[in-house]
């Protein structure tokens, strides 16, 4: 079976650190799963493609 994993870290990893948490899950997720722009700012220096799950305004659109 090939199946991906996207780890939801939103809400600082539910209260777990969110760089942290996702630097352990660097290489085991496929994809990481933020709330906003912000979150996936803090995390974009891993590499791993970020969904996220809130919309977007027009300047967030541009930024991200």
């Amino acid at each position: 079976m090939n199946a991906k994993l996207c780890a939801v870290v939103k809400s600082n990893a539910y209260g777990h650190g969110l760089e942290k948490t996702a630097a352990y899950l660097q290489g085991i997720a496929d994809c990481f799963a933020v709330a906003n722009v912000e979150e996936a700012l803090r995390i974009k220096r891993l590499r791993t493609p970020i969904l996220i799950l809130m919309p977007l305004s027009t300047d967030q659109t541009k930024l991200a």
